[in-house]
């Protein structure tokens, strides 16, 4: 540790390193240690060591170190130099982009709130992702636990949104919220936005993205867990039609994609009406029978409903508002995670997700722009 430095200053630059790199705290210390803890040229070696190698270092089991668990967990906020912002944005236009042929998306609520295989079920997730090589994920229904299981998992591929934080008074297991993943080769980021809805009781939001393709392809990416339970159809239909001002005001020129669990029932959406210009996926790709109900408990047995009525909803939704020109156009409407967690007994989440793909114009492609 740097003589001029306090613990806390020492943790600070500990959390900035984890922030820019999306890695964890021994890496951070590991970098940092031999660098008199300067953040710049560590973030610097860090990359320098990443191009080389996909394996990380090890922290050393060094006893002139000082462990983790001396350093107090006081969080200081520190300002990222002019220089690091610059090496950074020069380190993410280094990453190869590719085009896909096509865009692929899944939208799915992976039901953290149940203890039940929770770590296997959550690992399912994030192997289905990684397999299929998911462009754009919006996941629902994520708690603090399985975000570090979906973190260690993807975050090599995948840039992550951040981990919301429970409000006060309720636990980490007990606060669930929504993310977007991105693929990293696919797409550079922009700008990320959480909208809180002002009339929830459950802590709902919004989550959007601003993202391009490597041809500068515009896509305005939103994800939502509209409000629960048939009794609350009033503030989640108001939360529906907050959502579609948000994709009516996306510029012309983004396709704009919200898709999430919005709890929604067919007579609410027809009371609160699809706007001119946003269409629903499922209905614009031939209505299939088989991919209609998102949470089907006569299919899905994760949750046991007695007696011999089993509900079957359709929950969660995918809307689409193309571009002018149009740039983006949807190809497929599909379910995924249908097949049960290997060697048990479950599904991967109560829900069945969504699986979209979305065809590229080529005239887009060719002109790159």
């Amino acid at each position: 540790m740097s003589e001029d430095l306090s613990a806390d200053d020492c943790q600070a630059r500990i959390d900035q390193f984890v922030q820019i790199t999306e890695t964890d705290d021994a890496i951070a210390q590991f970098y940092l240690q031999d660098r008199n803890w300067d953040v710049e040229s560590s973030v610097t070696a860090f990359f320098e060591s990443k191009n080389k190698s996909d394996e990380l270092p090890r922290k050393r089991a060094d006893s002139n170190q000082t462990t983790l668990d001396e350093l107090p967990r006081k969080r200081v906020k520190l300002d990222i130099s002019e220089s690091l912002k610059n090496f950074l944005e020069k380190q993410m236009n280094a990453i190869e982009h590719v085009l896909p042929e096509k865009l692929s998306l899944i939208s799915w609520n992976i039901d953290g709130l149940d203890d039940r295989n929770r770590k296997e079920r959550t690992n399912a997730v994030a192997k289905l992702i990684s397999i299929r090589k998911v462009d754009i994920v919006l996941l629902q229904e994520v708690i603090s636990s399985t975000y570090d299981i979906l973190k260690s998992k993807l975050s090599n591929e995948y840039s992550m949104t951040k981990k919301k934080e429970p409000p006060f008074g309720v636990t980490s297991d007990q606060f669930y919220f929504t993310i977007i993943l991105l693929k990293r080769t696919t797409m550079k980021l922009h700008s990320v936005a959480v909208k809180p809805f002002d009339n929830s009781s459950m802590f709902r939001d919004l989550t959007l993205v601003k993202v391009k393709l490597q041809n500068e392809m515009k896509l305005v990416l939103i994800t939502s867990h509209l409000e629960s339970t048939k009794s609350f159809a009033t503030p989640r239909m108001e939360q529906l039609k907050e959502a579609f001002e948000v994709m009516k005001e996306q510029h012309e020129k983004c396709t704009v994609i919200f898709a999430g669990d919005m709890n929604a029932r067919d007579t609410e959406v027809a009371k609160v009406g699809i706007p001119d210009g946003i269409e629903d996926l499922w209905v614009k790709l031939g209505k299939r029978k088989e991919c209609e109900y998102t949470w089907d408990t006569l299919r899905n047995q994760n949750v046991q409903m007695p007696g011999k009525f089993k509900p079957r909803c359709r929950f969660d939704r995918v809307y689409y508002k193309p571009s002018i020109p149009k740039e983006i156009t949807p190809k497929h409407f599909g379910l995924c995670g249908i097949e049960k967690v290997q060697g048990m007994q479950c599904f991967p989440s109560d829900h069945w997700g969504l699986y979209c793909l979305f065809d590229i114009e080529k005239g887009c492609k060719q002109s790159g722009t």
